[in-house]
């Protein structure tokens, strides 16, 4: 019975490798290709020390992306780090893309942050 639950919790081959193929053909950010890549090459029954070689990751982050695949699919490969807080409110944001938008050509000097006084 716990045997048939972890057989359903992992994804066949065949389902895997068309998932991860549509992942990779529709990715522009090359670290999650890279990421779906490696998982694509451990169900295509690869070692890990040839997934190394061909893709130049550690042994660590084939383990972690495969794990991640089985854990949460295709989401678990998906880059999560969202960048920096702006340090501008979205008010302020808009002042300065309309501030930029007054001339075509703008020269580095005009650009620099002068103090007000």
């Amino acid at each position: 019975m716990i045997n048939q639950h972890i057989q359903s919790a992992i994804p066949s081959v065949s389902f895997a490798n068309a998932e991860l193929q549509e992942f990779i053909d529709h990715r522009p950010d090359a670290r999650e290709v890279r990421k779906a890549l490696a998982v694509k090459l451990v169900y295509q029954g690869y070692k890990y020390e040839e997934i190394q070689t061909i893709l130049d990751v550690s042994l660590g982050s084939i383990t972690s992306w495969k794990q991640a695949y089985k854990e949460y699919g295709i989401s678990g490969l998906r880059l999560s780090h969202q960048g920096r807080k702006s340090y501008l409110s979205d008010e302020q944001r808009d002042e300065v893309l309309s501030w930029l938008q007054t001339k075509d050509i703008w020269e580095l000097g005009e650009l620099e942050y002068k103090e007000r006084i």
